[in-house]
C-alpha cells in the first residue's frame, strides 16, 4: 500500500480499520469528494477470525449496493451455502434454506478495500494507532509505522478498528467492555456433514460451536464466556466424536482466536454513546454486533451512517457525531429487540424442552439473520 503519511499531514476523513465497515465508510466519503485515508494496523491482505459468511438479506444487500456482486474468485468453494443447519443435541436438526456467500475474510475484506481504493481512498497499512485526540480544528491521529511515530490531522475520524479499538480506548477511556471468546481450528479434509450447509450447534446453557467447509478443508469454531473456552472446545470435540466419529486428537492445520465485545446493555441504556464530537465508532468498535453474532451487516450500515453524517455536517452544519447518534438508533433498537426475542424464545431452558429450544433458535435466526432488518 502507498505510504501516504509522509506527504499528507491534513485530510478530511481518517478511517481506522480496513474491514467491511471501514472500507464502506471510506469509499462513501471519497465518492463525496472528501480526501479520505484508510489506516489498517496489519499488512494487507490480513486474516480475521470469522466464519466468512455474508449472512442475511440486509448484509447481502449492502454488499451489493456498496461494492457490487462478490466475484467467484473472492469466495471459497462451495462459494454459496444452501443455508444453515441447527443442532440442539437430543432434538431433531432443523434447517434454514437461504443462499449464503462464503469465503475467507482475508479475501473478502481485501476485495472491499480495493474497491475503496478505486474510489480514491488512500490506504496505509501496517499502521498501529496509538491515540486520537480532538483539538480545536480537528482530530489528531497519532500512529506508528515501521517503528517510527507520526501524526495526521483529520476533520473527522471513523473508528472501524474492531474489538480492541484504539480509537474507542482513546475516546472513551472509562468504558468497561466485557468480551466473548472465540477459537477457530482448521482441519485438512472434509467433515461428515453436508458441505453445502453451515452447521451450528448449541449446547443448552453453555455455548455455541459450528462446522463449516471451505475449499479442501473444514473449520471448527467455538465461542464461550471468558475463562471457559478451553473446556468448551474439549466438549465440542467430544460431541463431534460421539456423534460423527471425529478423533479429538486430530491436529489442526492451524488455530487462531479472537474476542467479541459485549456493550449491548450500555448502548441500550445510553451510558455509552458511540460518537463524540468529530469521532464516530462503527461495527465491533461500537459494539454493534447483533446478539445473533452477525456483524458484517451492522458494520457496513454503521459505516455508511458515519459517512453520511460527515457529509451532512459539512453541507448543513452541526456536529457529525450528533447526526450519527440519531442514525444509529435503529441499530441499537434492533439489538434490544433481538435480546428480548432471545430471552423469550431461544433461551427458555428452565424445563429443558429440547425441541422447543431448537425451534426457538430457528425462529430467532430466521427473523434476526435472514430478514432485511435495516433500510437506509
Amino acid at each position: 500500500m502507498e505510504s501516504i503519511e509522509k506527504r499528507c499531514e491534513q485530510v478530511d476523513v481518517v478511517v481506522v480499520g480496513a474491514g467491511p465497515g471501514g472500507s464502506a465508510a471510506a469509499k462513501k466519503c471519497a465518492e463525496a469528494g472528501l480526501e479520505t485515508v484508510l489506516f489498517e494496523g496489519k499488512k494487507l491482505p490480513r486474516d480475521k477470525v470469522c466464519s466468512g459468511l455474508i449472512v442475511g438479506s440486509a448484509a447481502q444487500r449492502l454488499v451489493r449496493e456498496v461494492f457490487g456482486e462478490i466475484p467467484k474468485d473472492v469466495l471459497a468453494d462451495p462459494y454459496y451455502y444452501n443455508g444453515v443447519m441447527i443442532y440442539v443435541l437430543g432434538a431433531k436438526p432443523l434447517s434454514i434454506n437461504s443462499p449464503i456467500p462464503v469465503g475467507w475474510r482475508r479475501d473478502i475484506d481485501f476485495w472491499m478495500t480495493q474497491n475503496a481504493m478505486d474510489a480514491g481512498v488512500k490506504v496505509s497499512d501496517g499502521c498501529r494507532i496509538k491515540s486520537v485526540k480532538t483539538e480545536q480544528y480537528g482530530v489528531k491521529v497519532n500512529f506508528v509505522r515501521d517503528g517510527e511515530e507520526s501524526s495526521m490531522m483529520a476533520s473527522y475520524v471513523i473508528g472501524a478498528d474492531g474489538v480492541r479499538s484504539a480509537v474507542r480506548r482513546s475516546t472513551f477511556p472509562e468504558l468497561k467492555v466485557s468480551y466473548q471468546e472465540e477459537i477457530r481450528e482448521c482441519y485438512e479434509g472434509s467433515f461428515p456433514l453436508d458441505r453445502m450447509f453451515f452447521h451450528a450447534f448449541y449446547i443448552p446453557g453453555k455455548s455455541w460451536f459450528d462446522i463449516n467447509h471451505k475449499g479442501p478443508n473444514f473449520c471448527l469454531e467455538v465461542s464461550a464466556k471468558p475463562g471457559e473456552l478451553k473446556d468448551r472446545l474439549k466438549q465440542a470435540k467430544e460431541i463431534l466424536s460421539g456423534e460423527y466419529g471425529f478423533d479429538p486428537q486430530t491436529k489442526p492445520l492451524w488455530q487462531d482466536s479472537c474476542m467479541e465485545p459485549r456493550v449491548h446493555e450500555q448502548l441500550i441504556d445510553g451510558t455509552f454513546k458511540p460518537a463524540k464530537d468529530r469521532i464516530m465508532l462503527i461495527g465491533d468498535a461500537a459494539g454493534f454486533q447483533l446478539p445473533t453474532s452477525e456483524g458484517i451487516g451492522t458494520a457496513m450500515l454503521s459505516g455508511l451512517m458515519a459517512a453520511e453524517s460527515i457529509i451532512d455536517a459539512r453541507k448543513q452544519g452541526g456536529q457529525a457525531g450528533e447526526h450519527y447518534l440519531q442514525r444509529t438508533e435503529v441499530i441499537i433498537n434492533t439489538i434490544e429487540k433481538q435480546l428480548i426475542m432471545a430471552k423469550n424464545s431461544r433461551y427458555n431452558e428452565t424445563e429443558w424442552n429440547l425441541e422447543d429450544i431448537a425451534e426457538g433458535i430457528r425462529s430467532l435466526m430466521m427473523k434476526a439473520m435472514f430478514e432485511d432488518t435495516f433500510s437506509i
